[in-house]
């Protein structure tokens, strides 16, 4: 009895598994860890892809927002001395910065620290996101079409190239005048 009680309290026995399942356990973890890799790479890139799809988005902000200074600037202007202007020359260039240019409409420079904007949100290594982004506007002007439509209207189309971290791109918009309206 003494003998049966002590066989008790020694180490169990190791459970003799058959031959075919002996690697089995080790087959199962090496594929459930190539699982969790692919899962972590496409998590991870579209991590990248959210930080690329911001800084775009960004740059276009601050294209839209160059190009509303300079409908913001017409519409501060009488509307016969823009429509006096269309009817002489419907190219006008802004300068984004530096000295005053020589046109006529827009006599400031759109921006008074900069044409180059460059911006940072923290650099990280690895996913390369939050690196400094520059936005450039080439030739460091904004090109403005203004074409008289009829005597109550004028159509003001800007085109604005820039350049980022991303490569060259262009932002184009419009709106229409009207005398009487916000400019009167």
């Amino acid at each position: 009895m003494l003998h049966r009680m002590a066989s008790h309290l020694t180490a169990p026995r190791q459970q003799e598994f058959p031959r075919r399942q002996r690697g089995d356990l080790l087959i199962e973890v090496l594929i459930a860890m190539f699982v969790a890799t692919l899962f972590a790479a496409a998590i991870l890139q579209m991590y990248v892809q959210t930080f690329s799809i911001g800084n775009n988005a960004q740059d276009q902000i601050m294209a839209a927002s160059l190009g509303q200074a300079c409908v913001d600037a017409l519409r501060a202007l009488p509307y016969e001395t823009v429509l006096e202007e269309a009817q002489t020359s419907q190219t006008h260039y802004a300068v984004v910065n530096g000295s005053p240019g020589t046109d006529t409409l827009f006599v400031r420079p759109l921006l008074q620290d900069t044409s180059v904007l460059t911006y940072t949100a923290g650099a990280d290594s690895v996913t390369q996101a939050g690196l400094t982004n520059r936005f450039e506007v080439v030739n460091n002007q904004v090109v403005i079409n203004i074409t008289p439509q009829s005597s109550n209207t004028i159509l003001v189309d800007v085109l604005i190239d820039y350049l980022d971290s991303t490569g060259p791109h262009s932002y184009h918009t419009y709106t229409i005048l009207v005398k009487n309206g916000l400019n009167s």
